[in-house]
């Protein structure tokens, strides 16, 4: 039910009707980025792999370090 909601509201909106600066930074800079055939490579993130690309540019834009298996 959440992920309909959000999925309706980011599709109903447009970058020019966000007012909180951190919607509008990760609208612009995360969901709707594309990423070069270079990154894709580079981070083996296979054409079509929405999932993967979505977590690599958040993790990107965010600076954050994936989990490891042992990490605490």
């Amino acid at each position: 039910m959440a992920m309909t909601r959000l999925h309706y509201w980011l599709h109903a909106q447009t970058q020019y009707n966000l007012h909180s600066p951190f919607l509008f930074d990760m609208y612009r800079e995360v969901l709707f980025a594309r990423l070069t055939p270079e990154e894709r490579r580079r981070h083996g993130i296979p054409r079509g792999d929405r999932y993967r690309e979505l977590l690599y540019k958040c993790c990107n834009h965010y600076h954050l370090q994936p989990a490891t298996p042992n990490s605490p």
